[in-house]
């Protein structure tokens, strides 16, 4: 009687320890409290393109693609020039668009060392997003070293540095 009880209670006991609502499993889960904001969005190719902030961090969403995490720190934005966000194409690279995201907010001091006026929205960090046929890849570096405004827009030679390191 005691085995047949040994045999039935163990099984029991082992599933429980690998149950969902174990110590280690809680601890594999995303917080409950991590917030995530969308903070941008447009369409790249046929389908949409999120920018969300998490934790301070930048990610980008697609649908049916993992999240992406980027270097800027968020809120980030999609790089505009009037109006519209800007991107190139590369066809020799099999690149459809490159796009950069910018975000590592700058402060009202930074922005006039550059005189720039304290209400533009600008960043510190940019990073290039490539899109080939429906998959988005991050550049394997972002772009520092300078002041990205998010409607001002950049010269072509940003976005050919970040298709190039992608």
């Amino acid at each position: 009687m005691a085995a047949q009880l040994i045999c039935i209670a163990l099984p029991a006991l082992l599933l429980g320890a690998c149950s969902p609502s174990s110590e280690a499993a809680q601890q594999e889960r995303p917080s409950e409290s991590a917030k995530t904001v969308e903070t941008d969005r447009t369409t790249l190719g046929a389908g949409p393109v999120t920018l969300l902030a998490r934790d301070g961090a930048c990610l980008v969403r697609r649908t049916g693609q993992r999240d992406i995490a980027l270097a800027p720190a968020a809120p980030c934005r999609f790089l505009r020039a009037n109006g519209q966000v800007q991107q190139h194409g590369y066809p020799d690279r099999g690149i459809d668009a490159v796009v950069l995201v910018i975000g590592s907010p700058a402060s009202a001091a930074q922005k006039a060392e550059f005189g720039i006026a304290a209400s533009e929205d600008c960043g510190t960090i940019a990073h290039g997003l490539t899109l080939r046929g429906t998959t988005i890849t991050a550049a394997a570096r972002p772009l520092r070293g300078g002041m990205f405004c998010v409607d001002k827009g950049r010269d072509e030679k940003d976005f050919y540095a970040a298709a190039h390191e992608a």
